[in-house]
């Protein structure tokens, strides 16, 4: 049962295949819409004009409260057990007990809409074609494969087709995604070219599929159906094994002995048809067994083909008491999930001596080039090959880039660090891209509508959290200053004079203190910018800023900033970043910050990283640029993981 969007009425389903809406104020029935089946669901649409309702026989219906009448059904292979509407009426929700929900457009209000336009002077002539297009271009749509149906409407009438809705026959197929569409209206003349997509998901078979699509013309007009067939390949699996081991012991008798220092070799190859995507191996050892940090225990293999083995290197001891089959062992992963394995125990012993993995060299003829002459290397080692981690779908992340200042020098990089730090947080972070507001050149304008004012707190970043359930993640990479007035720091928007940066600024008080309001789960700061005003402000030294501690306002927080309030912020010219961004995603990129190797890096891993004296922030810039800059971190949790790697 449910109450009409006003609260004057309430509407019930029934064993008695009927649905009933009641007034509350004198208990009368005022309606009843009769069904094949019992009615277990309904909704009222937000205006109030329409219920849609579930039935026992298959069916989700729409019917318009003022005439009775039902002006929309969708048919299921199983019963309706719940239905709802969009909260702008444009979409039906629909639960069924075949284990999926689906979702349909209601077209309503697009109906009524055209309906109210002036009447047709002259008639369409419309007529259809449709081709189809799949991703790696072998006309076959194959397991986790997307593809689109191009579809054209061609109108040689000298009317105009209007209301136009395409239809799936069959509705649905199984492990097959498509969906209805609708063309508001095309012109005498013209073509419209619509672009459907298809996708197959991994249960799908080797098969071939007609899909007809057929057509409503709101004045009863619509193109012929026209129909395709397609075919669909099951997804072929891959088979990741072990093919051989060998062993370079230090007394080169092939033996593994207790003390003894083994460089392992492990060939992995895969003998499965389908290619093993963003494949690892893990190693790990049972008792009396010592791998040693030499070589990596977690590896990165990559996208292994049919046919195709990788050589992986691995250092370890033993002891007396090791077994005589030497428990060493290997998980192997991969994107799908599909073709893991567990706990695989590496088949070497001790009591057989075991074999050196032959090796053939090709000798290649060397060719004479010239010195090469380039100015600069156009690569940066952490664009590429960004890591992949574990997906969660419950952070939210701002992303500012300041480079474009109006009135004050600008910073080169911001822009480019925000996209990357961008590509890092989907990647290795696991954030959905549309969990992420990116602002390049951020003014005073979009601080607020981000972070709100010092008079409302309820800005774009308040609304999209889910209270306790959301993680938050900032990054801002440009300006700050000093206010020499109030002695307070400030985010300085591109249209800000940093002369007045108290009155065109956004106060870092303010930013603070909003934060602080959201109801967030956790919140996580990542600042690369200075706020003492060195080489921003003229005739002024390094200001020490009068900032309130943030840890102190923000729990749950933790604040990773690229320098202490009274040094400047430098820049890599070389990796064309930040010098706190580079190391910050260098940390990252090839799990260089996981310090004790077990698959995941915290925040303190990479402010270690950063801030390592001899390879980090303080190390390189004191190098390039003959001042100080070390990384702060504070907050409660700075053993909070920041990525999880797959």
């Amino acid at each position: 049962m449910t109450f009409s969007p006003d609260g004057k009425f309430l509407a019930t389903g029934s064993s008695d295949n009927n649905a009933r809406i009641f007034n509350l104020e004198t208990g009368n029935e005022v309606k009843s819409f009769k069904h094949g089946g019992s009615v277990l669901s309904v909704s009222f649409s937000p205006d109030g004009k329409y219920l849609a309702t579930g039935s026992s026989d298959n069916n989700a219906r729409i019917f318009n409260l003022e005439t009775g009448n039902e002006v929309k059904s969708f048919k299921h292979g199983d019963y309706i057990s719940s239905v709802s509407f969009s909260p702008d009426g444009k979409y039906l929700a629909v639960g069924c007990s075949d284990d999926y929900a689906y979702i349909y457009r209601t077209l309503i209000q697009v109906e009524d809409e055209v309906l109210a336009k002036k009447a047709i002077s002259r008639p369409p002539a419309l007529s259809a074609s449709v081709s189809f297009e799949d991703t790696d271009g072998n006309n076959f749509l194959d397991a986790l494969e997307k593809g689109i149906f191009h579809l054209n409407i061609t109108n040689q009438g000298e009317g105009t087709g209007k209301g136009i809705l395409v239809k799936f026959n069959p509705e649905r197929i199984e492990n097959l995604n498509y969906n209805n569409t609708y063309i508001e209206e095309i012109e005498a003349g013209k073509t419209t070219e619509v672009d459907i997509p298809i996708e197959a998901y991994i249960g799908i078979e080797d098969a071939d599929h007609l899909i007809r699509f057929e057509f409503d013309e709101i004045n009863g007009f619509p193109p012929d159906p026209v129909e395709i067939q397609i075919s669909t390949k099951s997804f072929q699996k891959p088979e990741i094994f072990i093919v051989d081991t060998g062993i370079e012991d230090g007394n080169s008798n092939g033996m593994i002995e207790s003390g003894e220092m083994i460089e392992l070799t492990v060939r992995i190859g895969n003998k499965g048809k389908g290619t093993g995507t963003g494949a690892y191996a893990k190693f790990y050892a049972g008792d009396n067994v010592f791998i040693t940090d030499t070589f990596p225990k977690t590896v990165k293999l990559g996208d292994i083909e049919y046919n195709d083995q990788i050589d992986v290197p691995l250092e370890f001891f033993v002891n007396d008491k090791a077994e005589d089959n030497i428990p060493l062992y290997v998980d192997f992963t991969e994107a799908t999930g599909l073709a893991g394995v567990d706990k695989l125990r590496l088949p070497i012993k001790k009591s057989e001596s075991a074999r050196t993995i032959q090796k053939t060299v090709v000798s290649g003829i060397e060719k004479e080039y010239g010195e090469l002459a380039y100015e600069a290397d156009l690569s940066v080692d952490i664009e590429q090959n960004i890591p992949r981690g574990v997906k969660n779908n419950d952070v939210i992340a701002v992303v500012i880039g300041n480079r474009d200042y109006q009135k004050t020098k600008q910073v080169d990089f911001a822009m480019r660090d925000a996209a990357l730090m961008k590509q890092y947080l989907i990647s290795a972070f696991g954030l959905k891209e549309g969990n992420i507001f990116i602002i390049n050149n951020a003014t005073k304008g979009d601080f607020e509508t981000y972070f709100g004012t010092d008079r409302n707190y309820q800005g774009k970043l308040y609304n999209s959290v889910k209270s306790q359930v959301t993680d938050v993640i900032i990054f801002y990479s440009g300006h700050g200053a000093p206010s020499i007035k109030d002695q307070k720091g400030y985010f300085v928007p591109v249209e800000c004079d940093p002369q007045y940066v108290e009155l065109g600024g956004y106060s870092i008080d303010t930013f603070y203190n909003n934060l602080a309001e959201i109801p967030a789960k956790s919140m996580t700061v990542i600042l690369d910018a200075c706020f003492s005003g060195a080489e921003l402000l003229e005739n002024i030294s390094p200001i020490i800023l009068d900032i309130d501690n943030p840890i102190i306002i923000l729990e749950n927080s933790l604040i990773i900033s690229s320098s202490q309030s009274d040094q400047p912020s430098s820049w890599y010219k070389e990796k064309k970043h930040g010098m706190f961004t580079y190391f910050f995603l260098k940390a990252i990129h090839n799990r260089n910050a996981d310090y004790d190797n077990n698959g995941d890096i915290t925040y303190n891993e990479i402010y270690q990283y950063v801030s390592d004296s001899n390879d980090g922030v303080p190390y390189n810039t004191k190098l390039l640029h003959g001042f100080e800059q070390n990384p702060q971190l504070s907050g409660q949790d700075t053993d909070k993981i920041a990525v999880k790697y797959e």
